[in-house]
């Protein structure tokens, strides 16, 4: 808001409140009228989702979720709040406001969530989906560990064992594990909601397919 009529000279425009505070003067205010422009103030505001030490975002997306009923208790403290800190900066370059991690996100804090049916209609269209998805969540329940590296190797050998690109089946599971057609890459987003929950939204999809 502050610069839409006064400017700190040069070209730096992300300053956190105690330097914008430090920095105003009304020598630097503009004559004339401030233009809002709400494409440059999401933009703004991703800047500082992305800049922000992630300590500063931590609370700002638990208080998000606490008004969207999503919050547990369980994340406050210990490793629930270790994972919750690692959700947070995995999906911070992908969001654009607050709002987001409970809706756009809410598959990352939440089993209840819905599936975009233009994702679904784009990427479930293949005739070999059903196959590729239960193939594919048999193969890594039977993982004896939980890596990027081998939800990664399970994924592809499903792939390539049916005869058909890795993409295939890349977009066709991440819409099935968090209902969107575009989220963080999908063996970090495997590794962060964990093997359970990974091998029962492949299985739910199931029934939808």
């Amino acid at each position: 808001m502050a610069l839409l009529g006064w400017s700190p000279g040069g070209d730096e425009e992300f300053m956190r409140t105690p330097d914008l505070l430090q920095r105003f003067s009304l020598a630097g205010v503009s004559r004339t009228n401030g233009v809002f422009d709400r494409p440059k103030l999401e933009w703004f505001n991703t800047q500082y989702l992305q800049k922000l030490p992630i300590a500063d975002v931590v609370p700002q997306v638990q208080a998000e979720l606490e008004r969207h009923n999503l919050w547990k208790a369980g994340w406050a403290s210990g490793e629930g709040h270790e994972w919750f800190t690692k959700t947070v900066e995995l999906l911070r370059s992908r969001v654009r406001l607050l709002p987001d991690f409970a809706t756009w996100a809410r598959a990352f804090f939440s089993d209840d969530f819905p599936r975009d049916p233009a994702a679904i209609a784009k990427f479930w269209k293949d005739e070999k989906t059903r196959t590729l998805l239960e193939n594919l969540g048999n193969a890594l329940a039977a993982l004896p560990e939980w890596n990027h590296d081998a939800c990664d190797h399970a994924t592809r050998k499903v792939a390539e064992d049916a005869g058909v690109k890795a993409g295939l089946l890349i977009n066709a599971t991440r819409v099935a594990i968090v209902g969107q057609a575009v989220a963080p890459p999908l063996f970090d987003t495997m590794v962060i909601l964990g093997q359970q929950r990974v091998v029962t939204r492949l299985r739910d999809a199931l029934g939808l397919l």
